[in-house]
């Protein structure tokens, strides 16, 4: 699970949808992606684009979360997700 929010990722609104996901379902991988933790945004467009969130970086952050490993599956319900059965008999 992705949750976005254009804002900082300390303390906010995602950091309690993360949390309250994480106690529902134990095992699922959610990453949250929100704007640089720097201590202002600047005025320039190019420092902003750099800060905040866009369709760069929302599509980089999906990437990771696709390439991320599975292996957090195997401790709920979803564990057979991890075996899938061979088409060859032995």
């Amino acid at each position: 699970v992705l949750i976005v929010q254009n804002d900082r990722t300390f303390s906010g609104f995602g950091r309690q949808i993360q949390g309250d996901l994480v106690e529902s379902l134990p095992g699922v991988t959610v990453r949250l992606h929100g704007q640089r933790n720097i201590p202002a945004i600047g005025q320039a467009r190019t420092l902003e684009d750099a800060a905040t969130v866009n369709e760069d970086s929302i599509y980089d952050a999906l990437s990771a979360l696709a390439d991320a490993s599975p292996a957090a599956w195997l401790d709920n319900e979803l564990h057979w997700l991890n075996k899938s059965p061979s088409r060859h008999t032995d």
